[in-house]
């Protein structure tokens, strides 16, 4: 939504630069596309999985709308109301780590194909 775009912009120009800054040798697009695709399943994953654990917590009691809100939505909405929030916060959480952990394991991608490759002995 607008007020998540910062997330993937802030994201998008960690990987930028742990592909393209530094000394080692630079990644390109193509090499980007399919963490990128994980980072999003992992994110919609997240997403459903907190979503499912918020709705099962609502329907026991075990969790409610902030009671700031609770005066502003209709009781008949607060399981609605609990499920779309964790599932939005899932969502992110899991986005964001996923996010963090291709930023990482990208750069030290970069310093391995730095690093001289071995020629392997001949078998006869």
């Amino acid at each position: 939504g607008v007020g998540t775009w910062w997330v993937g912009a802030a994201l998008g120009l960690l990987l930028a630069s742990a592909a393209r800054f530094g000394r080692r040798p630079r990644l390109r697009v193509p090499h980007l596309v399919l963490p990128v695709l994980w980072t999003i399943l992992v994110s919609a994953a997240s997403s459903v999985a907190a979503g499912l654990l918020g709705h099962w917590l609502a329907t026991r009691g075990l969790a409610d709308i902030p009671e700031s809100l609770a005066p502003l939505v209709p009781e008949s909405e607060h399981i609605a109301y609990v499920t779309s929030l964790w599932a939005h916060w899932g969502g992110g959480v899991g986005g964001v780590l996923m996010g963090l952990a291709v930023v990482v394991r990208t750069w030290n991608r970069r310093g391995v194909l730095r690093r001289p490759v071995r020629a392997r002995p001949k078998r006869r």
